[in-house]
């Protein structure tokens, strides 16, 4: 039974690493650029949040301890219900950048983008924010304002297109 009680344990703890990534890139605090980690976090979200319920009715004696493992899940769970499980799956796509418009003179990891997210069968939605790249897979976006980038700026104006997301023209 203890092999079950470390099994439980392990799958709590990969249910709070992935909501605490769902909830920063849900509300765009900290947005996953990777793919593979997006997935990852938003499919995990669902069935850990399940299992990690199911494991502490059936591991845990105390109630206590049936408690604390399992209130975080199902709030997780309730949350997910009420966003939607199918807006969930399609959420676990990442922005891609499609043209580099400014780039920080002083900082590289800072730009401003156009970037575009494949929402299925609804087409793409399009956004210009500015972002910092914390890594290459993690950034933190803000709406962009339609601020003057003039030659005393920190931007220099690139207009590169990098399409992420391979569209043809």
């Amino acid at each position: 039974m203890n092999e079950i009680k470390k099994l439980s344990f392990f799958i709590f703890a990969i249910f709070l690493f992935c909501y605490f990534f769902y909830l920063l890139d849900s509300n765009e605090i900290l947005e996953i650029k990777h793919d593979g980690l997006k997935s990852f976090v938003y499919f995990g979200i669902i069935i850990f949040s399940f299992f990690s319920i199911l494991f502490s009715f059936f591991c845990y004696e105390e109630i206590k301890l049936k408690v604390l493992f399992s209130i975080l899940p199902i709030i997780a769970f309730l949350q997910i219900l009420s966003f939607g499980i199918i807006n969930t799956f399609l959420s676990a796509s990442s922005w891609k950048t499609q043209t580099l418009i400014y780039q920080n003179k002083f900082d590289s990891s800072k730009k401003v983008e156009f970037q575009m997210l494949d929402i299925g069968f609804a087409g793409y939605e399009k956004r210009t924010v500015e972002v910092n790249y914390i890594t290459d897979w993690f950034f933190i976006s803000s709406p962009y304002t339609e601020e003057i980038f003039n030659s005393d700026s920190d931007w220099k104006k690139v207009n590169k297109e990098v399409n992420e997301l391979e569209l043809k023209d």
